[in-house]
C-alpha cells in the first residue's frame, strides 16, 4: 500500500520519520506498508483517518509517541477487514509523560497491531486511552511482550463481542502461539484497565495469550507480572 511518504531503505536504524505539531486528514496511508523506517510523532498531533480494507493509517517499523498524539478513525465503512490505525513491524514506545488517544466506532479496526510479534512500552507516566468497535478491534494486537512502567496507564474501552476467535480479545499477545516466553508486566502505580461496554454473547477474553485453540507450543511460557 503506497502512503503519503514512502523511504526506500533496508536499514530502520539508520532512517526515521517524524511528525511534529501537525494535523493530518488522511484517507490512505500516511506512510507506505514498505514502511522499513522508524515514525516518531512528538509534540501535538491530530490524525483523522478514513480506512476501509486492510490498510493502517501508518506503518512504522519501530513506533514512537512523544507529547500527545490523537487518532481518529472517522469512517464507519463496514468494509474495513482487519484495518488498523498502527502497524508496526518493529517495537512501539509511549514516552515518560506522552498520551496516545485512538478512537473508532468501526467494525474490524484495531489500535496498534504488530505485523511481526513485538514489545509495546508504556513508559512512566504515560498514558494510552483507547475506544474501539467490535469485530477484529484489538487495541493491542500480536505483542510479544506488553511493558507498563511506573505511573502508566492503558485504558481500552471496547464494543468487541467476537465468538468463535478466543484469541479475538482487546489485549492479544502471540496470536500463532510460538514465541517461548511471553510477558506483560504491569509495574508499580500502573493501571490496566479494559472495558466492555456492550452485552450479549461472545467468548473473547478481556487480555488473550496464545492463538485460538487456546494452547501454544509445549515450550511456550505465558507471565503476567503485578
Amino acid at each position: 500500500t503506497y502512503g503519503l511518504l514512502g523511504i526506500d531503505t533496508n536499514d530502520p536504524g539508520k532512517n526515521s520519520v517524524e511528525f511534529k505539531n501537525v494535523t493530518i486528514n488522511a484517507s490512505s496511508p500516511i506512510t507506505s506498508s514498505q514502511a522499513n523506517y522508524n515514525v516518531t510523532l512528538t509534540g501535538n498531533n491530530t490524525i483523522n483517518g478514513t480506512l476501509t480494507g486492510n490498510n493502517a493509517v501508518a506503518y512504522a517499523h519501530d513506533l514512537e509517541i512523544s507529547g500527545t498524539t490523537t487518532a481518529d478513525h472517522l469512517s464507519s465503512d463496514k468494509s474495513t477487514t482487519g484495518a488498523t490505525i498502527f502497524s508496526v513491524s518493529g517495537n512501539a514506545t509511549i514516552d515518560s509523560g506522552a498520551k496516545l488517544i485512538i478512537n473508532s466506532s468501526a467494525k474490524n479496526v484495531a489500535g496498534i497491531k504488530f505485523s511481526t510479534p513485538g514489545q509495546l512500552t508504556v513508559q512512566p507516566n504515560a498514558n494510552v486511552s483507547m475506544t474501539l468497535g467490535d469485530g477484529q478491534s484489538m487495541a493491542v494486537d500480536n505483542a510479544k511482550e506488553i511493558d507498563l512502567q511506573n505511573g502508566s496507564t492503558l485504558s481500552v474501552d471496547s464494543s468487541m463481542l467476537t465468538t468463535g476467535a478466543r484469541a479475538s480479545a482487546p489485549v492479544t499477545l502471540d496470536i500463532k502461539g510460538n514465541l517461548g516466553t511471553v510477558d506483560m508486566n504491569i509495574a508499580q502505580d500502573a493501571t490496566l484497565s479494559i472495558h466492555r461496554n456492550v452485552t450479549g454473547t461472545s467468548d473473547s477474553p478481556l487480555l488473550s495469550y496464545g492463538p485460538n485453540k487456546g494452547t501454544g507450543d509445549s515450550t511456550d511460557t505465558y507471565n503476567l507480572t503485578v
